[in-house]
């Protein structure tokens, strides 16, 4: 987790204001890392933002785009 990364994130408060403004109202932003600190910093940029909030776990294990990412991406497989 290096912190001279941070520019280059996917996730940033200015970043996370694009994506609400682009998303449909209900959109979805995925993500997925195999690095707990970087996770960590994620969901407490999201849950930061007033146009994001959580999705119920019930509702991502149901998900079968969550289903995708963890078994068909290398960050999925290493969780």
């Amino acid at each position: 987790f290096k912190k001279n990364t941070h520019r280059r994130r996917i996730i940033s408060t200015e970043l996370l204001s694009e994506y609400a403004y682009v998303l449909k109202e209900g959109g979805k932003l995925y993500t997925i890392t195999d690095v707990k600190e970087l996770y960590d910093w994620e969901v407490m940029h999201l849950e930061a933002h007033p146009l994001f909030e959580r999705v119920p776990q019930e509702e991502m294990d149901s998900d079968e785009v969550c289903k995708v990412i963890i078994s068909g991406s290398e960050e999925g497989k290493k969780v």
